[in-house]
């Protein structure tokens, strides 16, 4: 599709590019999955096997699973921070006098 634009005969107009239309919050209603995973950053799985496309997605799950782990136990602690824990009773008796 861009390269049927590219071509088109329009004196003096300049023809954006794919890139620039998105960077401008635009988005085509036709694009190669390769502009597709460039865009979304995912350019390094163009010509990748399935095998290196399927440990990416689980290394990025486990990122994701991890990252969420911590927060929430950052979150949790956060939460219980204020949180005082008062003595045992039998830390509170008195046996003198």
């Amino acid at each position: 599709m861009q390269a049927l634009v590219g071509n088109g005969d329009c004196p003096g107009v300049t023809v954006p590019s794919p890139s620039l239309l998105m960077a401008a919050g635009k988005q085509s209603q036709f694009t190669s999955a390769s502009e597709a995973m460039a865009a979304h950053g995912l350019s390094y799985l163009n010509g990748a096997t399935e095998a290196q496309g399927k440990d990416s997605v689980k290394e990025g799950f486990d990122r994701l699973i991890a990252d969420n782990c911590r927060s929430n136990a950052l979150r949790w602690m956060q939460q219980l921070a204020p949180v005082t824990i008062a003595p045992p009773p039998w830390k509170r008796l008195s046996f003198h006098g």
